[in-house]
């Protein structure tokens, strides 16, 4: 062996950092397309949409989607990744000895995940109303306009993106990959939720997709960094089937 090859970058390093790359890529003309279809939004539907969801403000449907939007709350989804660390705990001592530390080394990676992701994901968005200014559907009923102030405080909540859109989709992709055969019923809800936003008039359509998007990227690139090295964050229990015991 010579000293090129001594030196060579090893070829698991290689896939990992053109995975990473396609990742960024990816984000960069998704992020690019989601900017495009949200200027769309913004100039020939969200205040159409927003005026026609007014007028049924008194129904019942909306009085349920009243309900249904608090499913975004934060506080939930936290606390269930609090819960999946106390099961993984229990789960550890009543392990074999030698599979202990392994078991909670995997559950805890996994729900550390799911709490990283809504985190980071919420102050992306946190920032990025601060830097949009723009103001909530409400605006429309009573100054006739929503319109925006970049990088003003004078007001306690913007509406660009929606931090619930954000929040509920960060909790259910992490879910989704945590329980896979749970995918479609966490994607379902996510999209009921934030639906939820503009039925029920607290946000505009161009809204939620944008934090749609927020939370697509960040949990993508916290999943890149959480599976380097081909550890999964898979805990159904087809996934343990498959994995050797130590």
């Amino acid at each position: 062996m010579n000293a090129t090859d001594a030196h060579a970058t090893p070829p698991a390093a290689v896939t990992q950092r053109w995975r990473g790359a396609a990742l960024w890529q990816t984000l960069a003309f998704a992020g690019v397309a989601t900017l495009a279809v949200c200027a769309g939004l913004m100039m020939w539907v969200d205040e159409p949409l927003a005026r026609t969801m007014h007028g049924f403000a008194q129904t019942p449907v909306v009085a349920v989607f009243a309900i249904v939007t608090n499913l975004a709350n934060s506080t939930i989804w936290y606390g269930l990744a609090l819960a999946g660390m106390g099961v993984a705990l229990i789960a550890a001592r009543r392990a074999p000895a030698q599979d202990a530390a392994t078991v909670l080394r995997k559950r805890l990676r996994a729900w550390t995940f799911l709490i990283i992701s809504m985190i980071i994901s919420g102050l992306l968005a946190n920032g990025l109303k601060l830097v949009v200014g723009r103001e909530r559907p409400a605006a429309l009923f009573g100054n006739g306009a929503a319109t925006f102030h970049p990088l003003a405080q004078t007001m306690s909540s913007w509406s660009f993106p929606s931090g619930h859109a954000q929040s509920i989709w960060a909790a259910m992709i992490a879910l989704a990959w945590i329980y896979p055969p749970l995918r479609a019923a966490c994607f379902l809800l996510a999209v009921v939720v934030s639906a939820s936003r503009v039925i029920i008039g607290a946000h505009f359509l161009s809204d939620v997709i944008g934090g749609t998007y927020v939370a697509f990227a960040v949990s993508l690139l916290i999943r890149d960094v959480f599976e380097r090295g081909g550890i999964t964050l898979d805990l159904s229990p087809s996934q343990d089937q498959r994995e050797p015991t130590a």
